[in-house]
């Protein structure tokens, strides 16, 4: 996954369906969701792409 599709799968919740399928399958939960974010590395070539 690249970041930018990285970004629209958190902003547009796609990850939280995907970890609250997966969670289903181990215990009952009601809501699954993400607080905060954090970028810590990237490969090469996107880096050069973010800092242009």
């Amino acid at each position: 996954m690249t970041i930018e599709q990285f970004v629209q799968a958190t902003v547009y919740s796609k990850i939280n369906s995907d970890l609250m399928a997966a969670f289903k399958k181990v215990i009952k939960v009601r809501h699954v969701g993400l607080e905060k974010v954090k970028l810590i590395r990237t490969a090469d070539k996107e880096t050069k792409l973010l800092e242009a």
